[in-house]
Order: C-alpha cells, then sequence, then structure tokens
C-alpha cells in the first residue's frame, strides 16, 4: 500500500494525502483512459487503507506479523486489489476480530 502511493511507513497523514491526490490525478480514468483504471483503483484502496487510522495500524501489524505473506493476504483481501475467497475470510474475521495476533502467529506453525 505504501509503494503504490510512493510514501515511505512513517509517513504522516498530510502526506499520505498529497501522494493520494498526486497518484489519483496521474492515474484517473478521465486523463489516463482506461489503461489506468487499474492503477487508479489501487491507489484508491491504498488511500482508503492509509487514511484510516484504524486500518492502518490492523494493515501495519499484519505485515509485521506475517511479513509479505501477510501484505499479500491483505492486499488480495476486499480491502486490497483482487477477490480471494481464503484471503477475504482470513481478513475479514481478522479486522472485525474474530481472529487475534496470537492466532495468527499460530497460523505459521508447522
Amino acid at each position: 500500500m505504501y509503494d503504490i502511493l510512493g510514501v515511505p511507513q512513517i509517513a504522516e497523514r498530510d502526506e499520505i494525502i498529497t501522494a493520494y491526490r498526486r497518484m489519483a490525478k496521474l492515474y484517473h480514468p478521465d486523463y489516463a483512459g482506461d489503461e489506468g483504471r487499474e492503477m487508479f483503483e489501487d491507489v484508491q484502496r491504498a488511500y482508503k487503507c492509509l487514511s484510516d487510522e484504524k486500518q492502518r495500524r490492523k494493515y501495519d501489524a499484519i505485515r509485521k506479523i506475517l511479513g509479505e505473506v501477510g501484505e499479500r493476504l491483505f492486499e488480495q483481501s476486499n480491502g486490497g486489489f483482487s477477490s480471494s475467497a481464503s484471503a477475504s475470510f482470513f481478513y475479514g474475521h481478522y479486522m472485525n476480530g474474530s481472529i487475534s495476533p496470537s492466532s495468527i502467529i499460530n497460523l505459521r506453525r508447522p
């Protein structure tokens, strides 16, 4: 999400807003045509996640606990880039609190 907007993980809210506006204008279908539509949607999803402090903390926690795998799960969920039944299930349960960080850690164990 951070790389889509081109901001560091420590970016302040104002930086995220500025980056979003810049990227949204660059990829908006009115300017970039249909070729920019997918990236525009990615930019919107990234902004939606990173501009909401609660969702951003959860996104960062998933990335911290599961690393790259967690980031991909988040991105594949309904808060991400494509639909995946298992990722959506995981994401939905984590975001509503029915899966705890400790249970996520246990998923990594053989």
